[in-house]
């Protein structure tokens, strides 16, 4: 993948100045050019996003499946609730 291999090769991502970005596209409405590397800014954000988004996940599953799950309080109440109201 692509974005993968310059996202880990890159320390720091230089994305450019949104700020000016967005100000020359709010001044020059109609700039094509300018519509089209706001686009492309957003779009890479988007992809670094998504990247990071997934790594979070598998992360966050890897954690669960080594330290598991435990019951708190709550659903040992609720499993009692259950069991007297069955019998």
């Amino acid at each position: 993948m692509q974005i993968t291999q310059h996202i880990k090769s890159c320390s720091y991502i230089k994305l450019g100045p949104p700020v000016e970005l967005q100000a020359k596209s709010e001044k020059k409405a109609h700039d094509r050019n300018i519509i089209l590397e706001l686009q492309a800014q957003k779009l890479r954000l988007k992809r670094i996003m998504t990247y990071k988004t997934k790594g979070v996940i598998l992360r966050s599953k890897v954690k669960w499946h080594e330290q598991g799950e435990r019951n708190t309080k709550y659903f040992y109440g609720l499993e009692k609730r259950i069991l007297t109201i069955k019998q």
